[in-house]
């Protein structure tokens, strides 16, 4: 998770899709949404700038259509929530801008409270442009089958991709069978963690016929399976408490390491006592095993000498100090 997750459609996308589907509403509902009205001049050297993209959101819309509503829902409710850390959990959105009545009488208009200014504009036009996004936290990737996407989701430094899965099936009477499925994948690996209960709008009709579900509670019933793993395997958590047995079984390891005389080691130890996890003895202890009589003295040594010496181990930590 931007540890942000990434979204990739499949390649056997149909469009027309919303006269099929027979949902409520609408495994494939068209993707238009109604346009404000047009927009008063811009300044030329600010462009508008949006975080969500349409394009996202038309795919979505039309190929998957309530899938996508709940997916985004239950996303959303997770990063409210903190469960994918604490950033989204606190972050508000700007407030509108207030139209104090400039503009009326061929006066300048009030500037909105969050226009992006010139100087902070530049800055984001050398940064390039950003990746589309579907929801908040969650970027689009596009189109494509797995093998297409995974190479795309690791350029861009991400953990975990959610591919979307559509397929069509001839029907009775000329019907279409739209069947979705979500599968969850380690970028890293490539390899798929979970996939999702397919969700067919054949299906989800007769059981809504049948007074046994909403077409809502189908849907989330289908991407329970997925959305227990999400968060039993892939949700922050308070790191367990450090403990003196803990301290020691890391001050252990960090002895036995090659790599353990350095600051770092020395560092690291006056912090677990700083904590009360370690007593004056056992750190002692290990300066002396760490650094001899140079570590004792940067634990016990007049301020200046202490200062010295941490120089010298600083320096010679350095990778070019062997050909000075």
């Amino acid at each position: 998770m931007d540890d942000g997750m990434y979204e990739g459609m499949d390649d056997g996308m149909y469009e027309g899709m919303e006269d099929e589907m027979g949902m409520e509403q609408g495994y494939g509902r068209g993707s238009g949404r109604p346009q404000g009205g047009a927009a008063g001049p811009a300044n030329p050297s600010i462009p508008s700038r949006k975080m969500l993209s349409d394009q996202a959101r038309a795919v979505f819309d039309k190929n998957l259509g309530l899938v996508a509503d709940v997916v985004g829902e239950e996303f959303k409710k997770r990063f409210q929530s903190g469960a994918f850390g604490p950033l989204f959990s606190t972050v508000t959105a700007p407030p509108p801008p207030v139209d104090n009545g400039a503009g009326r009488n061929g006066a300048a208009p009030a500037a909105s409270s969050h226009v992006v200014g010139g100087a902070v504009n530049e800055l984001l036009m050398d940064a390039g442009e950003p990746i589309a996004m579907w929801q908040p936290g969650i970027i689009f990737l596009g189109e494509g089958n797995i093998a297409d996407v995974i190479p795309s989701a690791r350029a861009a430094e991400v953990d975990l991709l959610l591919h979307f899965e559509v397929v069509l099936k001839a029907g009775r009477n000329n019907n279409v069978q739209n069947v979705s499925r979500c599968r969850l994948m380690n970028v890293a690996t490539g390899k798929q963690e979970i996939v999702s209960k397919g969700m067919s709008n054949v299906e989800a009709a007769q059981v809504t016929r049948a007074g046994r579900q909403t077409e809502r509670g189908y849907v989330m019933g289908q991407l329970s399976s997925l959305f227990s793993f999400i968060d039993r395997s892939a949700t922050v958590s308070e790191l367990p408490a450090l403990t003196p047995e803990i301290a020691r079984r890391r001050v252990e390891a960090l002895v036995g390491s090659p790599q353990s005389r350095s600051l770092r080691t020395l560092a690291e130890v006056r912090m677990y006592q700083a904590k009360n996890l370690l007593t004056a003895e056992e750190v002692e202890a290990v300066f002396h095993i760490v650094g001899g009589a140079e570590g004792l003295l940067m634990l016990h040594g007049p301020q200046s000498e202490k200062i010295e010496m941490a120089r010298q181990w600083a320096l010679q930590s350095l990778p070019s100090f062997e050909s000075r």
